[in-house]
């Protein structure tokens, strides 16, 4: 029951409350542009340093890297910051 709920509440309610932010047009866009770039940064960033570590190892690219690059910082982390 407590797996559901957390399912829920992260691919739901959180993704509701961010949208009703932005459509209350209480989210000055231009100002998060920082925010934007910095999440893009850590994101290819990690990729980048990781790729010559799973070539390395002999890793398949494609399953490791993406939860290496996307660490939760979609679903919860920056909805919850801009919030």
């Amino acid at each position: 029951a407590s797996a559901t709920l957390n399912t829920l509440n992260r691919e739901v309610f959180v993704p509701m409350r961010v949208l009703a932010v932005l459509a209350d047009g209480q989210a000055p866009l231009v100002e998060y542009a920082g925010l934007a770039l910095g999440g893009t940064v850590v994101g290819r960033g990690s990729g980048l340093v990781l790729w010559p570590l799973v070539k390395w190892l002999g890793l398949e690219v494609k399953t490791f890297l993406p939860p290496m690059m996307f660490n939760n910082s979609g679903n919860m982390g920056i909805p919850l910051l801009l919030l």
